[in-house]
């Protein structure tokens, strides 16, 4: 079993349920109650096409944003880069989308690389292979920094607010997950094997 194939496989599955599917019931719920006359579910206004997709995904992406964006928090790298030519120090999203609704569609495709290293620990540390250098470091090094933003987190005093307890808790996780690098080196030192 190969950990790096099935946890990019596991974010995708997850994003899938809590957010293309809710996103594609909305919208085939505006498009249902436009073609009745009016939606149901704001006003009974109708509303119009250009309108309908957003809206889609304002309504599908409201109840886990928060948990999508925690979940694969790594694809603020990926946001931050694409953000730099365009629109730094502001985050870049389409004008029609909330920044939170773009980050629930977006960050699990922005977070897939940080899943498949996250799965190369696991797999090196199940198959008692010592990871070759240019796994580990960045592994190590990414360790490093969500154990630090976890600790400043924690540190910077009462949260109160949900996104950033949401934001903290998966720092926490993604501090576990590539804390499998070290644990996994010092583990197999004595293998001769070398992934």
């Amino acid at each position: 079993m190969r950990y790096s194939l099935l946890l990019p496989l596991f974010s995708i599955m997850v994003w899938g349920n809590l957010v293309a599917k809710p996103v594609l019931f909305s919208l085939l719920q505006l498009l249902l109650s436009n073609a009745q006359g009016g939606s149901r579910l704001h006003t009974h206004k109708l509303i119009p096409a250009h309108d309908l997709i957003p809206t889609a995904v304002r309504i599908g992406t409201h109840p886990a944003r928060v948990f999508v964006q925690a979940l694969n928090i790594p694809g603020i790298v990926i946001e931050l880069l694409t953000s730099l030519p365009f629109t730094f120090p502001a985050s870049w999203h389409p004008a029609q989308l909330d920044l939170f609704d773009w980050r629930a569609l977006a960050y699990p495709f922005f977070c897939l690389p940080f899943w498949w290293l996250a799965g190369i620990g696991i797999d090196g540390l199940l198959q008692n292979r010592i990871l070759r250098w240019f796994y580990l470091v960045p592994g190590t090094l990414l360790m490093m920094l969500f154990l630090t933003c976890t600790i400043a987190g924690v540190t910077v005093g009462d949260r109160t607010d949900s996104i950033s307890n949401s934001a903290l808790l998966g720092m926490s996780i993604w501090t576990m997950l590539y804390a499998i690098y070290p644990v996994s080196w010092i583990r197999n030192r004595k293998f001769k094997a070398v992934a």
